[in-house]
């Protein structure tokens, strides 16, 4: 079995059953699971031949031990009244009942949320042992079916696993049946227990999936998919907790007392209607917070109140009432969303926001039920910003808004965590039950648990002196009392005086401080060393370690590194279930990444780290460690190292300080977690520890990919950033590796792909721990991380095309994200876990222009409408401070800042016909201080869309800068009106911001245009462009200040669907890269003796550049002598390659023939003016067609360089102006095919004889936004290939480009392939390891496609991080034309699959 098996496969699954014939017979007819005691499912096809022959069938539990030896007999056969196709199943009645606990758990999934989750199978496709399977539901079919692929499976399915069961991880329950195999693929079908239930409705299946009763008193018990029994935190924490032990291995019930919080919390449980608050129960460390969740949690389970002793007599929960329970402890937002999905049975949230809706509609489904979900360990969860993102996106909601649907939520949770104040995030949503509180310490509970502990109930030491309560009590007592009412203090204790006394301690004599360190000091001092390390020295690791632990080899190691010893493994597990150890230790995760060990509780880690800081360097020891885990990541091999090593490495070295020596590992980042990694690389110090920081945050398409793709994409970031040469030589089994490229560095941080349309708006929000990146597209808004470059979370809009205005606001002592949507309301947003606060209404129109303004020691926000009002309100509660009426003129702009000490409201409105005003508004008063006409600063237009007003600070005080015409910034003083400074840029200016630098204050304008875009940085003190940063493929639309880990970042966007991020502390060096000139919009290779030579038309003018594929060395520039160069192609002359350059402009026309081994043009055909050219062959010769105008006149003839002879003219007419042409076989014949993209909605093919001259065929393209016409070679035979782009009717949105493969006789449609989101700038064919395939280039995807040439099949994607404008095949290369450059990319053979 391999890993992946072992990670989706169910821990048992007695339910499977094998269908045969007889009682005897071997091979079984098929497959299938038992549903209850007395049933089975499995597919119609599998038994209704055998029953309808015979009546007689037998069914087998081959993986139950209780039944394993019989078979059982089938009495009955439910089948459904029709079509077996379709409807294949069926349920046979067994004659007798199957031991109960063997029933496989259903759950009745929807097909969509199936897909893309995990799935397991065992089924019988060899006999009677059997075989299992796995893989992804790959898609949602009719009828209730879905498709099963096994792309990750050794073994494929095959026949005979008809009948089995569909096991999901995701919903922890069987959710289909194998109803089809696919032979060829290994692939399958399967219908879902969904489809099924509807149609067996006299099965009444959904009972199954739904609740059970309990057999001794009908009392209906909820059945979700948690349970106790099935949870692997019930063993390590649930069980011991509420037994008041700390490990499951340690015997006895020593829990006692607490009955009135216990009260509390089962009145809150029982009551009705449900509280929409949440219950949290809080305390400090060791009050005993889990022991209280842990007993209602278990004591609800029938089977843990069953087995209770019959002197514990504390308050019980009552039987059933907890539906799921979460121990949070090393877990994140996500991971505890998931946990709760599945035991509500809703489909498992790919982000924590999807959580709530589809809880909510399991909730309405089975209104009956309550839902009450227990989370323990909150101020543990994976970081503060997790444990925030359950309160605020799942607790709190759950609570306030799925009351009515029987919802309940306890939380287990410290007061405070690393970020500070915990509890104040739940605000008004939260119950506060305080285990400090007199009336929940009671000392009785204590000095109970106190007894229990010292005699080790249910662990008795034999000769115990406190084996008698008369011994017992006093010290107990007297522990209590100084306790302090913190259990774990007292149980520390307690246990080391019920352990090691011969005599009974004279209470009178016993002190000790009430401090978890202290006591655990003690504590430890009574347990026996191990060898040369005393206790306390074996447990420092773990005191040292992430969540969840450490395994046994690596415990090994850190002790090693820390005390120069180690004891064997075995030692070490001994003493870890030693009865002394395991009172501190708990073991964690049973999985494929086997078991690992940590300090039970938080305040242990804290304890043990404060004794070892008296001793030691608790740096030093970091460093130690992570060097020694490093050392042995690289024995083995980061292809095989522990999970641990790859989660928590990066942690170690950042703290021990010796990150520089993780960053030098090449192999780590390919299988690290980047997510952790990224962000402690920032501390890098040496330059190439800073370089391979950079490469990883600049390549953030990488987190999620696996090591080969990873190593791909460090290569292209590596060649384009100049950052080594590590990855493009690396020995991974990459797909492609970027070999060089001549495009110069940028001082982009990060380019942040995701959206699929333009971003129309920017907004940093800093929520403590991290900075979040929002950006918004007019439907949606995505939060990026802004340190690792990761989505955190996309969320939607109430509109499709209005989203476009956000803004930062502090709420309540935290700061939210607004958005302006197009129903005129503002939301307002917890940006650390995309959950939805609060929404304020009251504009009639789109909100289009938001901005927060303090007054009064509070902030406001300030909204502005197309409904003409700015509305300024509290962001806690939405109300309206003060109305703004623009008086029927747009608002273009508004601003907040301050004058003369007090905040106002800068306004820009527009009328048409009329002048453009900004007014100074007073948001307290209502009253306008002044107004400005726009006049007075330009020749205005009043069709300016927006008109951002920004404050900058001057040296007498603040300025406001903004849009003077289009392409001028203006900086005026609101007092008076007086201009201090205008700024002149080149191009349209769309957007303005100030953004901080080491050296100061700056301006930064967006702008853009004409398939380009950038930011200018303006100094405002001196007018002068400090820099400019260009590499958007099209306007910059918006721009705003970022942070992160001290950065000072500039965040932009626009046109071009991408979001970056720039350091404008660092400048790129242009030194040894070509002049940079324009983007290459065309590319051909040539084949010169041994070497390949690539030339493109990447310089300003009539020239070319030739580059050696192989180094990248710029070989030679060749000047056409005209202004501009029409096309160029290569062709053969004198038995090698030479380049073919139709020149225009500055004189005479002309075609030359440039020979790149003397590097001087060899041939020259000159007063034509050619528009197009491309290769051809005529009766053996290599031939140059050329597409010519010559006045209204158009042809295409066919031109021999080597003769300098015309050959022939193919097409002389007025209509045959083509925008390319290309040779194709048409009929056996040899054709020139030419592509006329028209007006009226259609283009033009037209094909003609090359060797008679005569027009073959002529037909329309149905669409005029067609370009690329090339021959594609399929097995049926040749085809034209021609690109066209699909568009949206919003403006500047590209849409996608589509190839289409059409019949060359007839234009018919014979292939259609939808290629990359946005523009597609180039198709062309190539060949690549002998495999004829597709390349295209996309600007707005920024990468280059591979496509099977005969199914367009779709094969590689090739980021190339830079708008990709054209591509060329070179010998296993690919060449790409980007902005500004070119990057060669090698593809390996491995990555493409070999045709048939």
């Amino acid at each position: 079995m391999n890993a992946t098996s072992r990670g989706v496969r169910p821990r048992r699954d007695t339910w499977v059953a094998a269908i045969h014939s007889t009682p005897q017979d071997v091979r079984p007819l098929g497959s299938g699971f038992l549903i209850d005691s007395r049933r089975v499912l499995t597919c119609a096809h599998v038994v209704r031949p055998t029953w309808d022959k015979k009546g007689d069938l037998w069914v087998a539990f081959p993986k139950a031990e209780e039944v394993v030896e019989g078979r059982l007999r089938v009495s009955a056969v439910s089948l459904p009244a029709d079509d077996q196709g379709i409807r294949d199943v069926a349920v046979l009645h067994l004659t007798e009942d199957v031991p109960s606990g063997l029933a496989a758990r259903l759950r009745r999934a929807a097909p969509g949320d199936l897909v893309g989750t995990k799935w397991w199978s065992f089924g019988f496709p060899e006999g009677a042992l059997g075989n299992s399977a796995s893989g992804t539901v790959g898609e949602e079919l009719a009828h209730g079916w879905v498709r099963l692929d096994t792309d990750e499976s050794r073994y494929p399915v095959k026949g005979g696993y008809s009948g089995a069961a569909v096991w999901s991880p995701d919903f922890q329950a069987v959710v289909g049946m194998v109803g089809q195999a696919h032979t060829t693929t290994g692939d399958a079908l399967a219908l879902t227990v969904r489809e099924i239930d509807r149609l067996l409705p006299e099965e009444k299946l959904c009972s199954l999936t739904e609740w059970s009763l309990n057999a001794l008193d009908e009392t209906p018990l909820t059945s979700w998919g948690w349970t106790l029994d099935t949870d692997p935190e019930a063993g390590r924490h649930w069980r011991p907790r509420a037994r008041g032990v700390s490990t499951d291995a340690e015997q006895g019930f020593r829990f006692r007392g607490r009955t009135a919080v216990l009260r509390d919390v089962t009145a809150w449980i029982t009551a009705t209607p449900p509280s929409r608050q949440a219950l949290v129960i809080t305390g400090a460390p060791g009050s005993g917070k889990s022991a209280v969740l842990g007993r209602i949690i278990t004591t609800a389970d029938r089977d843990v109140a069953a087995s209770l002793p019959p002197e514990d007599t504390a308050v019980r929960a009552p039987l059933g009432s907890v539906a799921c329970a979460v121990h949070t402890k090393g877990k994140t937002a996500l991971e505890v969303a998931q946990e709760i999905a599945r035991a509500a049975s809703a489909p498992p949230p790919r982000r924590v926001a999807d959580l709530l809706p589809s809880l909510r509609e399991c909730l309405r489904e089975r209104h009956r039920h309550p839902f009450t979900l227990v989370i323990d360990a909150l101020d543990e969860a994976t970081s503060p910003a997790d444990a925030r993102a359950v309160v605020s996106h799942i607790v709190v909601p759950l609570a306030e808004t799925c009351a009515d649907l029987g919802a309940r939520v306890m939380v287990g949770t410290r007061r405070r965590d690393d970020a500070g104040d915990l509890l104040g995030a739940f605000g008004q949503a939260a119950h506060v039950l305080d285990l400090d509180s007199p009336e929940f310490s009671a000392l009785s509970d204590l000095t109970a648990y106190t007894v229990a502990t010292l005699q080790l109930q249910g662990d008795e030491r034999s000769g115990s002196p406190y084996s008698d309560l008369r011994a017992a009590l006093p010290l107990a007592e007297r522990i209590a009392a100084l306790a302090d009412g913190n259990f774990l203090v007292a149980g520390l204790v307690a246990r080391t005086h019920g352990l090691h006394d011969v005599q009974a301690a004279d209470p009178r004599k016993v002190t000790f401080p009430v401090t978890v360190d202290a006591s655990l000091r003690e504590y430890l001092h009574l347990l026996p060393n191990l060898g040369t390390l005393t206790a306390e020295k074996l447990l420092v690791p773990l005191a040292h370690a992430e969540s969840p632990g450490l395994p046994l080899p690596l415990w090994r190691t850190a002790l090693t590194a820390l005390f120069g010893t180690a004891p064997t493994e075995d030692e070490l597990l001994s003493f870890a279930r030693s009865s002394a150890a395991n009172f501190l230790v708990e073991s964690t995760g049973h999985g494929p990444d086997g078991i690992a060990f940590q300090l039970f509780h938080q305040a242990l880690n804290e304890a043990l780290r404060a004794m070892r800081a008296d001793m030691a360097d608790l740096v030093r020891d970091e460093r130690a460690l992570a060097r020694a885990l490093l050392s042995d990541g690289v024995r083995h091999g980061w292809a095989r190292a522990h999970p641990y090593l790859l989660r928590s490495l990066a942690g170690h070295a950042r703290r021990g300080g010796v990150i520089d020596e993780v960053l030098s590992e090449d192999d780590y980042p390919l299988y690290a977690d980047l997510r952790r990694l990224i962000p402690q690389a920032q501390d890098a110090s040496t330059s190439a520890a800073r370089r391979r920081a950079e490469l990883l945050r600049r390549t953030p398409r990488a987190i999620d990919a696996p090591p080969p793709e990873r190593a791909a994409l460090f290569s292209v970031t590596e060649v384009q950033e100049r950052l080594g040469t590590t990855y493009r030589s690396h020995a991974a089994a990459a797909p492609y590796q970027a070999v060089w490229s001549t495009a110069p560095p940028s001082p982009e941080v990060a380019v942040l792909e995701g959206h699929d349309r333009q971003v129309d708006a920017l907004c940093f929000v800093d929520v403590g721990e991290r900075g979040v990146l929002a950006s918004a597209d007019g439907a949606s808004i995505r939060l990026w991380d802004v340190a690792t470059g990761d989505t955190l979370h996309t969320l939607e809009g109430r509109s499709e095309r209005w989203l476009s205005a956000l803004c930062a606001v502090p709420v309540s002592g935290r700061t939210l994200l607004a958005s302006g949507e197009g129903d005129g309301s503002v939301r307002l947003w917890d940006a650390s876990v995309g959950a939805l606060v609060r929404t304020l209404t009251g504009h009639d129109a789109p909100v289009v222009h938001l901005c927060a303004i303090a007054i009064s020691e509070r902030t406001f926000l300030v909204s502005a409408g197309h409904d003409g009002r700015v509305l300024v309100r509290d962001p806690e509660n939405g109300d309206v401070l003060s109305t703004f009426p623009a008086d029927n003129r747009r608002i273009t702009g508004v601003g907040a800042l301050e004058l003369d000490g007090s905040p106002v409201v800068a306004i820009a409105t527009a009328f048409t016909s009329r002048s453009d005003l900004i007014r100074i508004w007073d948001p307290v008063t209502g009253a306008t201080l002044r107004t400005f006409d726009v006049d007075d600063f330009e020749s205005a237009r009043s069709d300016v869309i927006r008109r951002p007003l920004v404050p900058v600070p001057g040296p007498n005080g603040p300025l406001l800068a903004t849009f003077s015409g289009y392409d001028c910034v203006r900086l005026w003083d609101p007092q008076s009106g007086k201009t201090e400074r205008i700024m002149t840029a080149d191009d349209w200016l769309c957007a303005l911001s100030t953004v901080r630098t080491r050296n100061g204050l700056l301006l930064a304008v967006g702008y853009g245009g004409d398939g380009a875009g950038g930011v200018m940085l303006l100094d405002p003190s001196t007018g002068e462009k400090v820099h400019c940063l260009d590499g958007h493929g099209e306007w910059v639309g918006a721009v705003c200040a970022a942070r992160s880990q001290g950065e000072l970042l500039l965040a932009s966007a626009g046109g071009d669907y991408t979001v970056r991020l720039w350091d404008l502390d660092r400048s790129p060096s242009l030194e040894d890269h070509d002049d940079v000139g324009v983007w290459p919009t065309s590319l051909c290779s040539l084949k010169v003796r041994d070497r390949m030579l690539v030339a493109d038309n990447g310089l300003r003018g009539g020239s070319l550049r030739i580059h050696d594929v192989a180094t990248g060395r710029l070989v030679d520039r060749v000047d056409s002598g005209h202004e501009a160069v029409s096309d160029f192609c290569p062709v053969r002359f004198e038995d090698h390659d030479c380049l073919a350059i139709a020149g225009r402009g500055g004189g005479t026309p002309t075609v030359q023939i440039w020979d790149p081994l003397t590097a001087v043009t060899t041939q020259a055909l000159t007063g034509l003016n050619v528009r197009r050219m491309c290769p051809v062959e005529v009766d053996g010769r290599p031939c140059l067609a050329v597409a010519v105008r010559d006045g209204e006149t158009y042809r295409i003839s066919v031109w021999d360089p080597a003769s300098r002879e015309m050959v022939r003219t193919v097409a002389q007419e007025t209509d045959v102006n083509a925008d390319t042409l290309c040779p194709i076989r048409v009929a056996g014949r040899n054709a020139i095919a030419t592509l006329r993209g028209g007006g009226n909605g259609a283009g033009r093919v037209t094909v003609w004889d090359m060797d008679e001259g005569a027009l073959i065929t002529s037909w329309d393209v149905p669409d005029e936004a067609i370009s690329d016409l090339f021959e594609l070679k399929t097995e049926g035979g040749a085809l034209l290939a021609v690109k066209q782009q699909d568009g949206t009717e919003g403006d500047d949105d590209f849409g996608s480009g589509t190839l289409w493969g059409l019949d060359p006789l007839t234009g018919r449609k014979v292939l259609v392939c939808a290629l990359h989101s946005g523009w597609v700038n180039e198709v062309r064919p190539v060949k690549i390891h002998g495999r004829r395939l597709v390349a295209t280039a996309g600007l707005n995807s920024r990468s280059v496609g591979l496509w099977a040439s005969d199914t367009l099949e779709p094969l590689a994607d090739i980021p190339v991080r830079r708008g990709a404008h054209s591509v060329v095949e070179a010998v296993d290369h690919l060449v790409v034309g980007l902005d500004h450059g070119l990057i060669a990319v090698r593809i390996m053979s491995e990555s493409i699959p070999v045709g048939q």
